[in-house]
This record gives C-alpha cells, sequence and structure tokens, in this order.
C-alpha cells in the first residue's frame, strides 16, 4: 500500500470519528492511543542525536493533531448527548482527579487548574515553540547557499570525492525540508490548542444550554427587550447548579485530556528545534575519555579557513578561479617536490575577519593574510620606476613592501614595475610558498609508504634491497632523510637514486646526517640545476677557513658558537649574501662536506633563504664563480 492510500485511509478514518457516535469504551481506547503517541513522539525526540534524523516528525505532528482533533469531537459529542450518564471512565477519571468531591469549591479549583494549563500552552509553550521553529527554518534556508559553496569548493580542492560531495548536498537539502515542514506543522499545533480550548468552552455552554432547556423541572426567565429581541440571561439556581456539577467535571477532563497531548507534541517540537545535539551518546564521558576521544581525531592535513567576505572566492558561479589555480599549484608541487600534496579543506570561519584567510598545517596555523576584494595588490620587486598612492601593505608570501590599489590604476602599476596580483593570485601564491617552506611537515610514515609502493611496482628490487632486515635501512631513518632534504628546499623526486645512495653508504654509517649528506650528493646535478644561472654558473660566496672551523667546532662540542662570534658571523653572512641578490643572483656558501650541515645549521633561524652546498655537491658540467668571501674579525 502506498503513501497515498495511507493518506485515504486516514481521511476516510477522521471522517468516520467524527460522525458516527462512538461508545465510550472505543472512546477510551482513542483518547488512551492519543495519549501514547504523542508520548512516543516525545521520547524519539529525546532519544535522537540529530532532529534531522527524524525525518517523520513534521508529519507524526500533523498526523497526531489531526487524530487529537477527531476524538475531541467525538468526546464532546458523547458528552453533550448523554449528560450526567456519560460513562467513559479515561474522562471520568481525569475529572475525578481534578475536582474531587465535584463540591463548588473543587469545581472552582479544577477550572483555575485548566485555565492555567491552557494559558501555559497557548501563551509559552505554543508560542515559543512556533516561533523557534519559524527562526531555525529562515537561518537553515538562508545558510543553504553558504554551505552548498563550501561542499563546492571542497569538491573543487580535492579534499572530497564526488560521492561524498552530492551525499552532503542532499543532508543539507534533507535538513533544510525538514525545518520547513516543522516550521508548517507548528501552525497546525498552535491552532490546535486553541481549537481545544473552543471545544471545553462549546462543551460546558452547550451542556448548561441542554439541562436548563430540557432538565423538565426547569424553565427560563425571559428579558423582553424594548426593540422586542428576546435574550436568556437568567437560569433557575438549582438547575443552572445541577448543570454545573455535571459538566464542569466533565469539561475539565476533556480539556486535561485534549491539552495534554498537544503540550506533549509542543515540548517535543520545542525540544528538536532548539536543543544543542550531543555528538556522542547520552552517557557521562570521563575525561581520560575525552582526551582519548580529542587525540584520536583526525586533523586536515592542509586547511584553509576564509573569513565571509572571502567567500566568493570559492563560488563556482563567481568564476571560483582560485579552486582551479589550487588544483594547479597542487600538481605543480607535486611534480617539483616529489611528494603528493594532500587534499586542501575549504573552510568559512566566522572567527576570521570579513577579509581575512588563514591556512592550517595538520590544525596548526601556518600563515594568515588580509585580502582587499575587487582590489589589486601592486608588490614593489626593487625595481619600480615611479611612486603610486594607494594603501601600503607588505607581500604576504615573501614580505616585500606592497600596496592595495583599485581596478582603474592597475595599467599605471604594471607600467611602473610593480608586479600586479589579484586575490586570487595572492592566496594561490601564498599557499605555494607555505607548502614548500613546510614540505617536510607534510610528509609522514603514511605517504612515504605509498612513494615507496608506488616505486615498488617499477623498481622493486630496488625498494626490497633498501628495506630488508641486514640493510641497516628502517623506514624511520629514510623518513628522516626526506625530511632533512626537504627542509633545505631539495626535491625528493628522484627517489631512485636516493635510495641508492643510501644502500651503498649506510654499510659505512646509520648516522642519518650522513646518509643525509651522502643522498645531496647523489643528487648535485639536481641541486645545481636548481641554483645555477642560464651558463650553469654557480655564483658562491665561500668562508675564511678559520671561521669554518670554528663553526664546525662549535657543532661538535656544544652545537652553538659564542654569543659574540655568532652576531658577527650573521652579520657579515647577511651583508654578503645582500650584496648577491643586489646583483639578481641566489645567495649560496660554499664550504667542505664536514662544514656543511653545521653553517647551514648556524644561520638557518636568521637568514633561511641562504642557501649552502658543499664542494662534493657541485656536479661537473656546473662552474663555480666565487663572488666574496665572508670572514669576521674577533
Amino acid at each position: 500500500m502506498n503513501t497515498g492510500k495511507y493518506a485515504l485511509l486516514g481521511i476516510i478514518v477522521f471522517v468516520l470519528i467524527i460522525i458516527i457516535p462512538l461508545p465510550a469504551l472505543l472512546l477510551d481506547i482513542l483518547i488512551a492511543m492519543n495519549l501514547a503517541f504523542a508520548l512516543l513522539i516525545l521520547l524519539n525526540v529525546l532519544y535522537t542525536k540529530k532532529p534531522s534524523d527524524f525525518s517523520l516528525l513534521p508529519t507524526c505532528l500533523l498526523v497526531s493533531t489531526v487524530f487529537s482533533t477527531a476524538v475531541i469531537i467525538s468526546s464532546a459529542r458523547l458528552i453533550l448527548t448523554k449528560g450526567a450518564a456519560f460513562d467513559g471512565r479515561m474522562i471520568r477519571a481525569v475529572s475525578n482527579l481534578m475536582v474531587g468531591s465535584g463540591e463548588i469549591v473543587s469545581l472552582i479549583v479544577g477550572s483555575v487548574v485548566l485555565i492555567a494549563l491552557a494559558a501555559v500552552k497557548i501563551l509559552i509553550v505554543s508560542k515559543g515553540a512556533v516561533r523557534v521553529s519559524e527562526v531555525a527554518a529562515r537561518f537553515t534556508l538562508e545558510s543553504l547557499p553558504t554551505k552548498q559553496m563550501a561542499i563546492d569548493a571542497e569538491y573543487s580542492s580535492g579534499a572530497i570525492d564526488q560521492e561524498e560531495a552530492s551525499a552532503r548536498k542532499e543532508a543539507l537539502q534533507r535538513e533544510s525540508d525538514f525545518h520547513g515542514a516543522l516550521d508548517g506543522a507548528s501552525k497546525f499545533l498552535s491552532g490546535n490548542a486553541k481549537f481545544c480550548i473552543f471545544i471545553v468552552i462549546i462543551c460546558f455552554l452547550g451542556g448548561t444550554l441542554i439541562a436548563n432547556m430540557f432538565g423538565g423541572e426547569t424553565f427560563m426567565d425571559v428579558v423582553i427587550i424594548p426593540e422586542g429581541i428576546r435574550l436568556d440571561l437568567l437560569f433557575c439556581s438549582e438547575a443552572f447548579i445541577d448543570a454545573m456539577k455535571t459538566y464542569i467535571p466533565l469539561t475539565i477532563g476533556i480539556g486535561v485530556l485534549s491539552l495534554l497531548p498537544v503540550h506533549l507534541l509542543s515540548i517535543a517540537m520545542g525540544i528538536a528545534v532548539s536543543r544543542t545535539v550531543a555528538s556522542g551518546d547520552h552517557k557521562k564521558i570521563t575525561e581520560d575519555e575525552n582526551v582519548d576521544a580529542l587525540q584520536m581525531q583526525a586533523l586536515d592535513p592542509l586547511s584553509l579557513e576564509l573569513g565571509f567576505g572571502l567567500i566568493p572566492l570559492v563560488d563556482k558561479d563567481k568564476g571560483a578561479e582560485i579552486l582551479e589555480r589550487m588544483q594547479n599549484m597542487r600538481r605543480e608541487i607535486a611534480i617539483d617536490m616529489g611528494i603528493a600534496i594532500p587534499k586542501i579543506r575549504i573552510i568559512d570561519n566566522m572567527l576570521l575577519g570579513i577579509s581575512e584567510y588563514c591556512f592550517k598545517i595538520r590544525g596548526t596555523e601556518a600563515g594568515r593574510g588580509t585580502i582587499r576584494m575587487d582590489s589589486y595588490l601592486c608588490i614593489d620587486p626593487g625595481e619600480v620606476k615611479g611612486e603610486l598612492s594607494g594603501e601600503k601593505t607588505k607581500d604576504p608570501a615573501f614580505g616585500l613592501p606592497a600596496i592595495w590599489v583599485g581596478k582603474e590604476k592597475r595599467d599605471e602599476a604594471e607600467r611602473l614595475g610593480y608586479t600586479v596580483a589579484d586575490p586570487p593570485s595572492i592566496i594561490a601564491t601564498h599557499l605555494t610558498e607555505i607548502i614548500r617552506r613546510n614540505a617536510a611537515d607534510l610528509l609522514g610514515l603514511q605517504e612515504l609508504k605509498k612513494i615507496l609502493d608506488t616505486l615498488h611496482e617499477d623498481h622493486p628490487f630496488l625498494v626490497d634491497e633498501a628495506l630488508k632486515e641486514d640493510s641497516g635501512l628502517k623506514v624511520v631513518d629514510i623518513l628522516s632523510i626526506l625530511h632533512g632534504l626537504l627542509k633545505e628546499g631539495v626535491s625528493i623526486r628522484n627517489m631512485v637514486s636516493i635510495l641508492e645512495s643510501l644502500i651503498k653508504h649506510a654499510p659505512v654509517s646509520k648516522d642519518v646526517r650522513f646518509l643525509t649528506e651522502k643522498a645531496r650528493q647523489a643528487l648535485a646535478n639536481q641541486i645545481c640545476h636548481e641554483y645555477a644561472d642560464a651558463d650553469k654558473v654557480l655564483h658562491v660566496l665561500t668562508l675564511e677557513p678559520s671561521l669554518e672551523e670554528k663553526i664546525i667546532d662549535s657543532n661538535h662540542e656544544k652545537s652553538y658558537l659564542d654569543p659574540p662570534v655568532q652576531k658577527l658571523w650573521m652579520d657579515a653572512a647577511s651583508k654578503a649574501a645582500r650584496k648577491v641578490m643586489d646583483k639578481g643572483w641566489q645567495p649560496i656558501i660554499l664550504c667542505t662536506e664536514t662544514g656543511r650541515f653545521p653553517v647551514k645549521n648556524s644561520i638557518e633561524g636568521v637568514l633561511p633563504e641562504l642557501v649552502v652546498l658543499s664542494l662534493r655537491e657541485i656536479a661537473p658540467d656546473f662552474t663555480v664563480e666565487a663572488v666574496g668571501r665572508i670572514s669576521i674579525e674577533h
């Protein structure tokens, strides 16, 4: 039987309950079913983790409301028909509970309680639930486009696949439909509460009128108004009191039994749209369990968080240039550095400034910047031909002086020699530099396993030889060596040469630093190509032998130079590097194999861009030109 047939059957039952007089026993059963159904709905809401998981809630509220209406009408009909002879046990039991012996005082108290119950339902529960459902529905609908754009951005950046993106969009649509339907169901509940009060009043007035007109021993005083209109104003006191004792308890009974299910349904609806949904079970979690759960939570390898004003950058309807640029960037870095760049999750973060963005690596901030939408960032490369008016700032990727200008000044900036970048280019460039500087942090054991598994397909003997037990190499040692290469910007795409070097030199020493230097020497041709000019010339700075010896000795003995010597060494290196950079060359220090690592380690914190090569890393096809010597006076 399909849904349409169920709906038709429900309508027929509703009409029959209203039209056909029901016996008291059947009426008791229907009232009990009405209460039980409302209670079951409330319990379902309480034990559902997410309100939208109970997708049938709006339908259940509507069915329960219609069914309750039919039961109330049938109950009122039976009360008015039988009067004092009414034998419905459910209503009689509730009326006896509310008014007790039936004395005037008890009738008044019971009536006050019923009025209070009705007031609470209409003024507090019903009104509050309706308002909450309206607000929830409105905010859900308003946030739907933004959430869908965020999903599209994650899919375009490669953070999720098409199947997951479709599933998330379907879940969003279901949530939106749920809150819209719940908002409509709340109107039915609100109307049902007013209808219950109306039935209670009609039941009392109708019963009193019947008792006075057809009681046998009573009569009505008739007052004649001068215009000829007759109004029944006064009843025989004894008949009126008898009618009150008969119909007030029954009215209170039907009122309570009709309002109680509506109360339960309204509370269920209010809880469904207003409570904060727990992410786990409704059980007490100890502090240790919380810590374990937090530790096991996976962090995104790379994430880009955007302020609200930057969301259009990932909106497909507006071009979403940044998504395509990020895909190209991931592909280029993977080819250049030899590591697969993980998917970048794009998130809207309302805690950021409207124009701010933030990069995170495994949950830790790695860089941030501010974007001026509809503006261009004009970067001064050091060779501009004139001044440009605008908001002064710094390039977020390299820290160079820059200026924000409007679209109308773009051509002027390019003529003056500025490097002009639009918002998507700024973010993509910044992200590229962050990934290059932190490439080692993106390579873990799991990523290394994938690299080795891929390499094993074409070079099985090489990988097996490197990982066999008597080779002396462990996977963690290989990972440390690769980290050492990546930290100095050396690509690991030539894994064949790296593994061959490790296999060759591991029998000599298992020291990771020694093996890293040997791996660099195996990549000499690649490294020289990286820093040489078009004529294959490396413009290098050399060190005074005594200075290099001091650096090597300090590394062996205490891992650092004396502070005065260290300051002189830093000042001299900075001065020499600036002179080389002014000529348009990459600053390179050339030293012995023994001194290469200590020299690089001593200047890493102050001059990370300064390259340090050893004599053994100079490939045969390249020429070395000394452009300066670094020395200190101490």
